[in-house]
């Protein structure tokens, strides 16, 4: 039997760039982890208020698609995986200090049909920040030992 690819919801995400990070709380690096696996809660400052990047998960063919794009440019690989998997923000103001809003875009590229979030909103951010978002798609979507 075959069975279709489930689709997982989509998620929130704390960069580890955002002050509100503890990067001196005990045992750092592990807490981290488990959070980047999905499977705790970020270590962040008594007090402080995160930025939270909701994301959706990159689908199969979405993968694929944008590893043959970037032939092997992992740089790029990344910053087209934000793109694609960024839809919303929280805690995050413009310059006329009202909330940072994604716009969405569709592009078609052969057969496939890519909704993305439009470069003026993914401009507003960091490079850093694209690269570990991206990084974080890619590795979620992709195939790892448990």
């Amino acid at each position: 039997m075959i069975r279709a690819n489930t689709l997982v919801e989509d998620f929130e995400y704390v960069s580890q760039y955002d002050e509100a990070v503890d990067k001196s709380a005990e045992d750092f690096d592990h807490k981290w982890t488990i959070y980047r696996d999905g499977l705790g809660d970020p270590p962040i400052k008594t007090g402080e208020t995160p930025t939270r990047f909701k994301l959706r998960h990159l689908t199969a063919t979405e993968r694929l698609y944008l590893l043959e794009l970037s032939q092997g440019e992992e740089h790029g690989l990344y910053i087209a995986a934000a793109a694609i998997a960024l839809i919303g923000v929280k805690g995050m103001n413009g310059a006329d200090g009202k909330p940072h809003v994604i716009r969405q875009e569709v592009t078609h590229v052969g057969p496939v049909r890519l909704r993305h979030a439009s470069k003026e909103s993914l401009d507003a951010f960091p490079m850093e920040i694209l690269l570990e978002l991206g990084g974080l798609v890619v590795e979620r979507v992709t195939a790892r030992p448990s």
